[in-house]
């Protein structure tokens, strides 16, 4: 699935793919079906229990204070390489 706009709010199906990685990692879940499964099921209980994650309408979420959502962007920009070339992907 392609990564939706920075709008602030994302398809609920796009954020429980993006969990595979670490699921994959520190669960030791291999199996595609049961990442996703897992993804949405971690997301419904955050939504429900902490709150660091809401729903916004059919399908959609959305961080509930954007410091979480800027810590989870640095993140990403911390494990990019620079394999695109002399230049650096920032450029």
């Amino acid at each position: 699935m392609q990564t939706p706009v920075v709008t602030g709010f994302y398809p609920l199906a796009w954020a429980a793919e993006q969990l595979a990685v670490p699921f994959r990692d520190e669960r030791g879940v291999t199996d595609g079906d049961r990442l996703r499964r897992e993804g949405m099921l971690f997301l419904e209980h955050e939504m429900l229990d902490s709150g660091i994650v809401e729903r916004v309408g059919l399908g959609e979420l959305r961080f509930w204070h954007l410091t979480f959502q800027e810590h989870y962007a640095a993140r990403v920009l911390v494990e990019k390489t620079d394999d695109g070339g002399a230049a650096g992907w920032w450029h």
